[in-house]
């Protein structure tokens, strides 16, 4: 799978070692073919569960890989006209919505907005255990953009020196 090839490479942008790899392609194909569709997804789901027990150091590499991959501003494999673009949509908006999120829980606003960080979270710890694209975070775009508007918002109040917790 190469979702899985390009996000398990080291550091140093070399291929990811063979004990990396969990689930060789040819047990896969025999599996396949060998058993019905519930018993090969029960067979992958035991394997895959021993494979975490057994080597909990690189799943938790893994789950952070892929946290920073959700969240990152441009696509990994993208062009540099690509990530131009990215960075002067997501790589302005996402990092004023983390100060956004930060003041929000941190001001007045908390109670109205923890429901929507709690959203993010939840959102984010769903998609970590399989492999995580930026497009998955499209859903909760629009939302994200909230609290940009309110990292935006507190900068103005700053710049005409008003109070920041007069309502938004």
């Amino acid at each position: 799978d190469m979702a899985m090839q390009v996000e398990t490479i080291e550091p140093k942008d070399e291929p990811a070692s063979d004990d990396w790899i969990w689930f060789p392609k040819e047990r896969f194909q025999e599996i396949i073919k060998k058993y019905s569709t519930i018993e090969a997804e029960k067979i992958f789901l035991k394997e895959g569960l021993e494979w975490v027990k057994n080597n909990p150091d690189k799943f938790s590499w893994l789950l952070w890989r892929r946290f920073i991959h959700f969240w990152r501003l441009w696509p990994m494999m993208a062009s540099k006209k690509n990530k131009i673009i990215a960075g002067l949509t997501s790589g302005i908006y996402l990092p004023l919505a983390w100060i956004g999120m930060i003041f929000s829980l941190r001001g007045i606003y908390w109670k109205k907005t923890i429901l929507l960080v709690f959203l993010f979270i939840s959102f984010t710890l769903a998609y970590l255990p399989f492999a995580t694209m930026i497009r998955y975070r499209t859903p909760i775009d629009s939302l994200i953009l909230v609290f940009t508007g309110y990292t935006i918002s507190l900068l103005v109040k700053k710049i005409k020196g008003e109070n920041r917790n007069q309502c938004v």
